[in-house]
Formats: structure tokens, sequence, C-alpha cells
């Protein structure tokens, strides 16, 4: 789930390998992005649209669709090594875009279809998590090593490793059964301005990691369990996470502490993607029950709530969604 930068529109990838954009304002859906002869119901696709406007992206099955956002027409299709895309990352100039297939990054040039690197391996260092520099030269990849590749797109060289941050002595993964296989998994963002590599999946937690030294520096703690989303404000002032324990908590980057702590209705939904607007005053989180809540930062009032309009999600998340509007002010609700 993603917000386009001028926060116009929010755009997200659902079950059976579609991609739905809506209009932030309203609410309303605008149009589907759906791959062709598809008939899987529960297959998760990604999605995002780009800086312009023009495009969304989304990667599900084993391509990754550049869509004219007006037409709803398939303009380019990027072909890796035939697995599932996933972690997509568009860069912000909205010329590379980046996945994950069986371990291992690929970075597209959007232009031309071209596939411009790879880094990682499925067997030695599985990549589970990447993020291109805001300059779009290099890429970051978290792997299951515990550690970080940063490298060179154009040569595909090794420029820095992080490592030795993550799960330290005392900060063990809590058990889950829900999401045992998540403790493996480590999710990296760079912040806007390239200071802080923010990290999360180490137990209840998230690191801010200084790009340049590697070393830690702030330990984010509040969750009550596994944080597995993550996002900057375009003005690298905050960080959004979302965790396993249904919250999603916005931090002041400089200082560590909590600015605002907003919890869905059903605590058991794990928050698996957040957001900001382009003008950082809302937060928009969705879970795996098929449903997108959108938060004022400055108030900490639920603004709206945005389900899907395909049967699963709806199934899904409608008890949620009940509970959501039973607690909303008449406004609000009568609003939305």
């Amino acid at each position: 789930m993603a917000w386009s930068p001028d926060g116009r529109f929010i755009v997200a990838g659902v079950a059976d390998f579609t991609a739905i954009l809506w209009d932030a304002e309203t609410g309303k859906e605008i149009r589907k992005f759906k791959k062709e002869n598809s008939t899987c119901t529960s297959c998760i696709s990604e999605a995002a649209i780009s800086p312009d406007n023009k495009y969304i992206i989304a990667a599900g099955s084993d391509t990754i669709r550049i869509f004219n956002r007006e037409t709803g027409i398939v303009v380019r299709s990027l072909y890796g090594q035939g697995g599932s895309p996933e972690g997509l990352v568009i860069s912000s100039d909205g010329k590379l875009a980046g996945a994950i297939e069986y371990g291992v990054a690929e970075i597209w040039d959007l232009s031309t279809g071209k596939l411009m690197t790879k880094a990682g391996d499925y067997s030695e260092r599985k990549v589970l998590g990447i993020a291109i520099s805001p300059d779009g030269k290099e890429i970051t990849a978290g792997n299951e090593k515990r550690t970080a590749d940063i490298l060179n797109i154009s040569s595909g060289k090794s420029i820095r490793v992080l490592k030795g941050y993550l799960n330290q002595a005392d900060e063990r993964i809590l058990t889950d059964p829900y999401m045992y296989w998540a403790g493996m998994v480590n999710e990296a963002k760079l912040s806007p301005d390239g200071r802080f590599i923010a990290v999360g999946r180490t137990g209840n937690n998230a690191k801010l990691i200084d790009f340049k030294t590697g070393k830690v520096f702030r330990t984010l703690r509040g969750h009550n369990s596994m944080v597995i989303s993550l996002c900057f404000s375009s003005d690298g002032r905050f960080l959004a996470t979302g965790g396993l324990d249904g919250k999603a908590i916005v931090w002041d980057v400089e200082t560590g502490k909590p600015v605002q702590t907003f919890t869905f209705p059903d605590k058991k939904e794990a928050i698996y993607s957040v957001d900001f607007s382009a003008d950082n005053k809302m937060l928009a989180a969705a879970v795996w029950g098929g449903y997108v809540i959108i938060w004022d930062l400055e108030t900490g009032s639920r603004i709206r709530a945005i389900v899907p309009t395909t049967e699963w999600a709806v199934t899904r998340s409608s008890s949620l969604l009940t509970a959501f509007i039973s607690f909303q002010p008449d406004s609000i609700r009568n609003s939305n």
C-alpha cells in the first residue's frame, strides 16, 4: 500500500494479482489493475504509483507490470527469474523499480525494461528487504545473514556491508505462531536525506542505523510484538512503524520519542504497510485483513476506513470495519 507523492491517490496490492487505486480525499475506488487470465483468489500482489502519477507498478506472479494510470493498459512488463516479485520499491525519481525474486534483489530501468543489477543469492545470501538510495545510485539489500549490503546499481559492486545491529542479547524474537517465520526477516528503509537506515523485525522494536558508520543511532521501543513495516515521512523528521500488535507508532527521528500511537480495532491484525501523505499530515496503514485506515497525525483521530471491494478482503475485514465504525463520531461515520 502506498500514497502518491502529491497525496491525491492511494494504491494497494490485494488478492488475485490485482492493484486498486483510490481517491485519497473521497475514499472512492477509481480503477482496478489486474493481471490478465488470473484465476488465483488468494495471491498477494504489491503495488506502487510513480512520482508523476502516470503509472501504476504492480508486482505479482512472475512479472512486474507497468500500467497507465488513466487507461489501465499495460505499457511494459519486467521479467526477472520467473519467480514472484516481492518487496517492490520505486526510486524517488521514478526511473527505477526494485523487487526480490528467489532471494535475489533485482533493479530495473522503468523506461526501457532493462534489468540493471542483481544482489544476493538464494542459498548463501538470501535477500529479504531492499531500498533504493535517494539519488538512485545505490541499493541496500537486507539478507537473512542479518546484514545489509550496499551496492552501486550501475556497476553492481559492493560499497559497504552493515552488520552487528540485529538481535542483541537482550532482544529476543517474540514467539508468535501466526508469524513465526517473520523472525528471520530484516526490513530496511532509507531516510530521505540518506542519514539513516530504519530496520524492523529485530524483536519488539525498530532501529535507526547511521548510514555512513553502520552503528545504531537509536533503538525505538514501544510495540508489544514484532515490528514488520516501516516508513519515513518525506521530510525525514518522523518514522512510522507497524507491528504484529495492531499498533502503528510515529516516532520523532531525532529524539526517538513516540509522537502518536494508533491502534486498529482488532489488535490481532498485523499492520503490514504504513505510509505518510505527501504533506506529512496523515498516516495510512494497511492490515492483512484487507483494509486501510487513515489517521490525522496532529489530532490522532481516525479520518477514514477504506475496504477493497473484493469478496475475500471484505470477508476478512467486515468485523473489524464494524468495530471501527461503532466508535467513530457521527460526522466521520456519516461522511465515509
